[in-house]
């Protein structure tokens, strides 16, 4: 099934504008990462010995975004013990002290959060096996594990200010934003979906799909989740493909079954631009097998009545 769907060119496609960032120039190489928000100086004391982590190397431009890249690095190619949680709480606190964010309380929230939220990405993406600290990364796989450094670490910057300067409306810890799209408060009229019960079973073509999919056809729904393209420019988006999650491509495995994805189009002319937030969807649900060529090329679709039913998420 993976080779039918790399044949279709769409999650080949879908990782290479994830991982270039040929998109609106979303992160390449020529935008650094932002400069952390200014304010009035954290209240420490002067004499206070500047933070070190291993992972950040000295002379360090920007200690938060490489002590990440270090993290993300070793997420993909070494994995991390569940057992060992504490280890990688303290090893991510050490990395926010480092880049002089945030107060002790809230580097340790945000450490505690952070360290659960990438266990659980390990075990919802990594394939079997695929640990192997040894292994060479290609070129590919390196922008894609750039490419989450850079969006953990401006998440960061975001929610951990220097601890005089102003917060975010609520203060919460890191959610995980990047692993899987958030719980969506759909308005009236449409239902949520979650990618769970899209997911939720080992599809194969031909298979009668689960009662619970089933029902959503012809439903309007509401599903949150992350655009990629399938090839074109990145603005007046009438066609588009969205997933649950960019994690999974950083593990160099994309979406490769019909049931992890879902196609999107939108009546009329005018269209919507690619962001890399999460977006919301709300549309129309068709379920069923499209079939081209002999080979199923969707099997979710939703059909959106304007631009307007798509909404970024924060």
């Amino acid at each position: 099934m993976t080779d039918r769907i790399l044949r279709r060119g769409a999650t080949a496609v879908a990782l290479w504008i994830v991982a270039t960032g040929q998109v609106r120039g979303q992160y390449s190489d020529s935008r650094p990462v932002p400069e952390r928000p200014t304010g009035a100086a954290e209240s420490r004391p002067h004499s206070r010995p500047k933070a070190t982590s291993p992972d950040v190397p000295a002379g360090s431009k920007d200690p938060l975004l490489d002590g990440m890249k270090a993290v993300v690095r070793d997420l993909v190619l070494k994995g991390f013990e569940d057992e060992r949680k504490a280890e990688l709480v303290e090893r991510i606190r050490k990395i926010l002290e480092a880049g002089d964010v945030g107060d002790d309380a809230r580097r340790a929230r945000e450490s505690e959060s952070l360290a659960a939220t990438l266990l659980t990405i390990q075990r919802d993406y990594r394939p079997k096996g695929a640990t192997d600290p040894r292994r060479v990364p290609t070129q590919d796989e390196e922008q894609r594990m750039r490419i989450m450094a850079e969006t953990l670490s401006r998440d960061l910057y975001r929610r951990l200010p220097r601890a005089a300067a102003p917060t975010d409306a609520t203060g919460a810890p890191h959610t995980g934003l990047y692993r899987a799209a958030p719980v969506l408060n759909p308005p009236p009229g449409y239902r949520a979906v979650d990618w769970k019960t899209l997911r939720g079973f080992e599809y194969a073509q031909g298979m009668k799909l689960p009662e619970e999919v089933r029902k959503l056809h012809g439903e309007k729904v509401a599903i949150a989740g992350y655009m990629f393209l399938d090839g074109g420019d990145a603005g007046n988006l009438r066609r588009f493909m969205v997933i649950e999650s960019l994690w999974s491509c950083c593990f160099g495995v994309p979406p490769d079954a019909p049931n992890q994805i879902l196609h999107v189009s939108i009546d009329g002319r005018r269209g919507v631009e690619f962001v890399g937030l999460p977006v919301m969807l709300l549309g129309t649900f068709d379920v069923g097998e499209k079939i081209e060529d002999g080979w199923v090329v969707s099997l979710y679709r939703i059909r959106l009545h304007g631009p307007s039913a798509m909404k970024p998420l924060e």
